[in-house]
C-alpha cells in the first residue's frame, strides 16, 4: 500500500512539474512571435508586405535611421512634458510659462511628424505600387486601432479585440 502511495504521489509530482515547466515554456514562447521581431522589423516587413529579403533590410534601415534621428526629440519631447507636468502641480499658476512648455512640446512633436512624412516618403520609394498599396493600407489600420500599434501587442490585443466586438 505504501508503495503504491509513493508511486502516485511521484506521478503526481512529476505531471505538476511538467505543467509548471510547459507553462513556463508557453510564456516564453508567447513573448516572441512567430514573426520574428527579436531580430529586428525585417522579418516582418517580409512576411506582412512579401518584400524581398533586399528591400526588406532596406526598410528596416530607414526604420532604424528614423528612430535615430527621432530619439534626442524623444528624449526632448519627455523632459518638456515632465516640466509642464511640475508646473500644473505646483500651487501657483504660471500661465506665461505653461504655455511657453505647451509651444515646446508642439514645436517638437511638429518636428516628430516632419521626420514621419520624410521617412514614409523614403519608403515609398523604394517600393512598387502594390507593395505601397499594402503598406499604407497597414498604417491606416494600425491608425483606426484604439489598441497598441506596436504589431506584437496587437498579436496579444486580437482576443480581446474580438471580444469588445460582440
Amino acid at each position: 500500500m505504501k508503495k503504491r502511495l509513493f508511486i502516485m504521489a511521484f506521478v503526481l509530482s512529476v505531471a505538476l512539474n511538467l505543467g509548471f515547466l510547459g507553462a513556463i515554456g508557453w510564456h516564453h514562447w508567447q513573448r516572441y512571435d512567430r514573426i520574428g521581431f527579436k531580430h529586428g522589423f525585417r522579418p516582418f516587413y517580409e512576411k506582412r508586405f512579401g518584400l524581398s529579403k533586399e528591400k526588406a533590410t532596406k526598410m528596416e534601415g530607414l526604420r532604424r535611421s528614423l528612430m535615430q534621428k527621432m530619439k534626442p526629440i524623444n528624449h526632448e519631447l519627455a523632459g518638456e512634458r515632465k516640466e509642464l507636468i511640475s508646473l500644473l502641480s505646483e500651487p501657483e499658476v504660471r500661465k506665461k510659462e505653461i504655455d511657453r512648455r505647451l509651444n515646446n512640446i508642439q514645436t517638437l512633436q511638429g518636428k516628430i511628424q516632419l521626420m514621419i512624412v520624410e521617412h514614409l516618403l523614403s519608403a515609398k520609394e523604394n517600393l512598387i505600387p502594390q507593395e505601397q498599396k499594402r503598406f499604407f493600407k497597414f498604417i491606416m489600420e494600425r491608425m483606426d486601432s484604439p489598441h497598441p500599434p506596436c504589431p506584437r501587442m496587437r498579436l496579444r490585443m486580437k482576443p480581446i479585440m474580438e471580444r469588445e466586438r460582440r
